[in-house]
């Protein structure tokens, strides 16, 4: 494959301000003597600065893992502070700003990925500065293209999203384009450049270049919402071997059953195969599988997920938020090369209006894994089991209190010790947003 220039990623970030700089080239006319050119130009521009809105997200988060293989647990406390702001619409243009900072504050016994402590288990928070996002937008006709430093995130995250969960978020340069056709379908083409990834400013992996092309479509009908997705990613650096082309559909809907009662249901497939700078030849499945019952505030899901492995390398996900699925230890963060069974049960409540919590979230999910197997049909291993409970307090409309807890029991396979082991974690955070 032929090495894309290194200045294209920078050269295509500049792209926003260059487009502000022509925009407002246009928009404000050179000063007359006369007339009253000036006056109107400023009064257009006027909602550019008076309509503009901050933007304020600070988390502060205690974690605390025990794991199988490391003498000393890790213990971190970090703080992770965003602050940007976004123009009012001109035109249909806006500009947003956002940069990012995270820090460890004293409590550092732990692996940042970038602080050499590797005798500790990894918390992948490590301290860093810079922008998080910087993008331009038009909005118009029921289209809107963005282009920039932006969020990506298509469907529940599974394959392309933020990485929320982690104090340093995955944003994407690039350029993307949504809207409508007919009433009842919208689309989506996202061209990826550059994964500016979770390990930071201060890490060799914190960005990933790449040439991505994301097309995204979704249709509601009267069973629910199908989507189908099309995925080429074709990476530069340390994700090069993980290239791949993933195409998928996706069904998702829910169905009174009585009053207070509601069932809803999932269901997807998307294959896989090599694809650009792929280090071999390959081709996986991914399938997911969900029904749940819910009834006023508590709610009853059972769900499998399947990602499949030929026995050199397992269905990748490099661009997904990864926390969110097959286990809050992060266990799975890799498919196995042999592939991985999810079967899951989640038990959640929810309350809202509750004197002095405010709203109240209360989760418990229970995960049981196993190998998927070679297509040449290997019998079932198991990859162990986990719990995870979460609780989430929302006592003001832009703060919550988070507390989250997963417990992994490990693994064997043919009686020998294998993986990471068993590991436990814990979460303790609370957050702050404004808008």
């Amino acid at each position: 494959m032929t090495a894309r220039s290194p200045a294209a990623p920078a050269r295509f970030l500049r792209l926003p301000l260059v487009s502000l700089a022509i925009f407002l080239g246009f928009v404000i006319p050179v000063k007359s003597p006369v007339g009253p050119a000036p006056a109107i130009a400023q009064e257009a521009l006027r909602p550019f600065i008076a309509e503009a809105r901050p933007i304020l997200d600070a988390r502060l988060r205690f974690e605390h893992v025990d794991q199988v293989g490391f003498e000393h647990n890790a213990r971190a406390l970090t703080v992770r502070g965003r602050m940007g702001a976004e123009s009012g619409a001109v035109g249909g243009f806006r500009l947003l700003l956002e940069g990012d900072m995270t820090r460890a504050l004293g409590v550092e016994d732990f692996n940042s990925t970038v602080n050499g402590r590797v005798s500790r288990p990894v918390v992948a928070d490590p301290d860093s500065e810079r922008i998080n996002r910087a993008q331009l937008s038009w909005q118009g006709r029921g289209w809107t293209a963005v282009v920039g430093r932006q969020r990506v995130v298509h469907d529940q995250a599974r394959f392309i999203g933020n990485v929320g969960f982690r104090q340093n978020e995955q944003t994407f340069d690039a350029v993307r384009l949504q809207g409508s056709v007919g009433p009842a379908l919208a689309v989506e083409y996202a061209h990826l450049w550059q994964a500016n990834r979770i390990f930071g400013s201060n890490s060799a992996f914190g960005a990933e270049r790449l040439s991505g092309h994301l097309v995204h479509a979704s249709r509601s009908l009267p069973f629910g919402t199908l989507s189908a997705h099309g995925y080429w990613l074709d990476f530069d650096d340390a994700l090069a071997g993980a290239s791949n082309r993933t195409l998928g559909l996706r069904l998702v809907g829910d169905r009174p059953l009585a009053p207070g009662w509601t069932a809803n249901w999932a269901a997807a497939h998307s294959q896989q195969q090599d694809h650009g700078s792929a280090s071999d030849d390959f081709s996986l499945g991914y399938t997911e599988l969900r029904a749940g019952l819910a009834h006023r505030g508590l709610s009853l899901s059972l769900g499998f997920e399947r990602l499949e492995g030929d026995g050199n390398r397992g269905f990748a996900t490099p661009l997904a938020t990864l926390h969110a699925f097959q286990g809050f230890a992060d266990v799975f963060l890799t498919t196995p090369p042999d592939g991985v069974v999810d079967r899951h049960l989640v038990v959640a409540y929810r309350r809202d209006n509750l004197p002095g919590l405010g709203g109240l979230r209360l989760a418990v999910r229970l995960h049981d894994f196993e190998v998927q197997g070679s297509p040449t049909g290997s019998n079932p291993t198991d990859l162990g089991r986990e719990w995870n409970a979460t609780a989430c307090m929302h006592p003001r409309a832009n703060w919550d209190i988070v507390a989250e807890y997963a417990d992994h029991s490990g693994f064997r396979i043919s009686d020998a010790p294998t993986g990471p082991g068993a590991v436990s974690k814990f979460w303790l955070s609370t957050v702050v947003r404004i808008p």
